[in-house]
């Protein structure tokens, strides 16, 4: 009897030092230096992953399926269907504002910062017209965003959990504006290859169009993947056992 309770305080003395790795950084509440710095630590140092405390992987990430909408009225206009994508990049973020992580939750919160380089790889089916260019075809994708700065704004939500508050975000918006995009379609036109370089050509000379299109549906896409990611960590302790 006296082995099974040592061995029941043994245990629970594990579950509680194992909740998070040692160094693993605290801020206290709503303290933005702190909090820039720890983000900064948590992205550089763990973004394969770290299980035990909830923590996804997020670099490379991957995505099944994103939807990138037509619209009839603008000169681009056309629909891009992704699936199978990887996302790289997430680890090259560097966060330098915070608002908000209170310990009420009260208020809007937001990460402000820049990703140095995000890549994007996966199978695409475009059709459309890219101003006076038609364009059509299915293949890999590739697209690569340089020096994305970007804001991540969300609510938190209490939420309460076998008698302990726990946080979870909602409301997610992000606003992302890169310094550059390089899009490559491989097999436009069915693999016709004068017309899918001379098609990658055009569209490169005029990303700014391009991205101006498509960047509302990948900051939607991109936003509520980073609330899942969050949410999944967020979920496994109280709120306050992140904070000092």
């Amino acid at each position: 009897m006296k082995f099974l309770t040592a061995f029941g305080v043994l245990t629970i003395l594990a579950v509680v030092q194992t909740q998070f790795p040692p160094n693993f950084p605290k801020c206290k509440f709503a303290e933005e230096t702190c909090i820039v710095k720890a983000t900064n630590e948590v992205i550089g140092k763990y973004y394969a992953g770290l299980p035990e405390i909830g923590l996804t992987q997020f670099d490379p990430l991957h995505i099944k399926t994103m939807m990138l909408k037509r619209n009839p009225s603008s000169p681009v206009n056309v629909e891009v269907k992704l699936s199978d994508l990887e996302l790289e990049g997430l680890k090259t973020m560097n966060v330098s504002h915070m608002q908000g992580f209170k310990s009420d939750m009260s208020g809007r919160n937001s990460l402000t910062g820049i990703i140095e380089h995000l890549n994007f790889k996966g199978h695409y089916i475009i059709d459309g017209q890219v101003m006076i260019l038609p364009i059509k075809g299915e293949g890999t994708l590739r697209l690569v965003c340089k020096n994305l700065q970007f804001k991540y704004a969300f609510d938190l939500k209490a939420i309460q959990r076998n008698g302990q508050t726990h946080a979870a975000l909602e409301h997610v918006k992000l606003e992302a504006e890169p310094e550059h995009v390089e899009f490559h379609f491989d097999s436009l036109f069915d693999g016709d290859k004068a017309l899918t370089d001379t098609t990658n050509e055009f569209i490169n000379a005029n990303w700014k169009e391009l991205y101006r299109e498509i960047q509302a549906d990948i900051s939607k896409s991109i936003s509520l993947i980073v609330k899942s990611l969050v949410n999944s960590f967020f979920k496994k302790y109280p709120y306050a056992d992140y904070f000092l």
